[in-house]
């Protein structure tokens, strides 16, 4: 089933520099789309649609948060 949901991702200072959203595309074939984004020297956010499979969002979502990136349901 393709579900369709837009998330809010903050990303602390170590994470900055890694690409967890390429990363996130890629590996769990989620389609994606940059709605609103801010980063700064000490940290980063984006408001992003994401659409896919639910059971491919779900395990892509818990890889991020795995990876650092505190991951919310948003209507921004």
């Amino acid at each position: 089933m393709i579900v369709q949901q837009r998330y809010r991702f903050t990303y602390p200072l170590g994470l900055l520099d890694k690409p967890i959203l390429y990363t996130l595309i890629r590996r769990f074939d989620i389609l994606t789309n940059i709605r609103r984004a801010n980063v700064t020297g000490q940290e980063g956010w984006l408001i992003v649609d994401m659409e896919g499979e639910e059971k491919e969002m779900q395990a892509g979502l818990a890889w991020a948060r795995e990876q650092g990136v505190e991951v919310a349901e948003t209507d921004e």
